[in-house]
């Protein structure tokens, strides 16, 4: 599909591509791609399991094909033209992208930036051996602290725990901010407002098959260093196997250092 709906000017250079495989742009990111193919992070004992998970061997060989079909170069030139990811620009929302991976929030983003913009949405795709994780996909949640050095702590506490834990409260959010709410009653609410498009982000936060990435001592260092070897890999190429080991080395001689004897 994404073939189909990818056009060239006459010097061969892009016109519209019909989705923008590169890593590093918008929300091309290896965390929201992995649920795709039931990739995993880290084992239990909280190394790294990205050499020895498929899925992730699976989603960079078929990112990487995308890349080279298209022309590494080609790619390179049209992304580097395109607006940014949260302006009127977005390339989505000016019809350079044809197809795109992205948040719930897009969807308020469009009805403020591109009242006119006709368009839908659905669980992103899923690898073809994984096909009976279709519905879920990446999700994470809000973080909301108080500040150590906060002179009115006890009253910070209860705003903090209104707009974490109130319904009416996290509903409002939500249909002001177009956010997935965070608690299942804001979830399940009447108030909350739902668009078509909007609603396939709920169903998504709802499926068995939604996924995130683990905690760890490294915080999202691990992602980064995985991210890191990707995004060069796309371009430069290499043995991916041998690399994604490289990545697994980086990872738990850092956890190594935080960890300690």
């Amino acid at each position: 599909m994404a073939d189909k709906l990818t056009t060239y000017n006459p010097d061969g250079s892009i016109k519209t591509l019909g989705f923008n495989p590169t890593m590093g742009w918008y929300e091309n990111a290896a965390a929201h791609y992995g649920p795709a193919a039931g990739a995993e992070w880290l084992k239990a004992d909280g190394t790294s399991a990205i050499s020895s998970s498929p899925g992730w061997t699976e989603l960079i060989n078929w990112q990487k094909a995308f890349v080279d079909k298209i022309g590494w170069d080609k790619l390179n030139t049209f992304t580097s033209g395109l607006g940014q990811e949260f302006s009127a620009d977005n390339a989505f929302q000016k019809g350079k992208v044809a197809m795109n991976l992205d948040g719930e929030y897009r969807t308020a983003f469009i009805d403020d930036q591109a009242k006119n913009l006709n368009y839908g949405t659905a669980p992103f795709p899923t690898a073809d051996d994984h096909t009976e994780l279709y519905g879920g996909g990446y999700m994470t949640g809000n973080i909301i602290g108080i500040s150590k050095g906060s002179k009115n702590p006890e009253l910070a506490w209860a705003l903090l725990k209104y707009l974490t834990t109130d319904t009416g409260a996290v509903v409002k959010l939500a249909n002001g901010l177009k956010n997935v709410p965070t608690t299942t009653d804001a979830l399940n609410s009447p108030d909350l407002q739902v668009s078509d498009q909007y609603k396939t982000f709920l169903d998504v936060a709802a499926n068995k098959n939604v996924a995130t990435t683990p905690a760890s001592p490294l915080g999202a260092g691990y992602q980064q260093s995985f991210q890191d070897w990707w995004n060069k890999y796309q371009s430069e190429g290499g043995d991916v196997q041998s690399g994604l080991k490289s990545v697994d080395k980086q990872i738990n001689d850092a956890l190594a250092l935080v960890s300690g004897p």
